[in-house]
């Protein structure tokens, strides 16, 4: 296996308050809060970061209107927060997209 870069330090005798293990997605932006929390976090990754599944994102923030569809609308307010703050602290990462959505009725659904 080829290494660019300089060899860790040994992490013999280090403390920290959070240990987040995988650096995809979900485990980057957790460690990221926790960082953000004056927590000491480590993030370990057994290859390399953002490697596995959850880093072949479709690169859309969304707003939750997928949870609509089963009545969850505590995580619908919680996505919409979040898209926010991501708009808000880092615009530059998105471009504002319109899309047209074709609805259809249902066969022997009420007009």
């Amino acid at each position: 296996m080829l290494r660019f870069g300089p060899i860790r330090p040994p992490l013999e005798g280090e403390h920290f308050h959070v240990i987040v293990i995988g650096g995809g997605i979900n485990g980057v932006a957790i460690a990221r809060e926790c960082a953000r929390a004056g927590r000491r976090t480590l993030l370990v990754e057994q290859h390399d970061f953002a490697a596995g599944t959850t880093s072949r994102a479709t690169r859309i923030i969304h707003g939750g209107l997928r949870y609509l569809e089963h009545g969850e609308i505590g995580l619908v307010r919680e996505s919409l927060r979040e898209r926010q703050r991501l708009l808000r602290e880092r615009p530059i990462w998105y471009t504002r997209c319109i899309s047209c959505w074709p609805w259809a009725r249902r066969a022997g659904a009420a007009r």
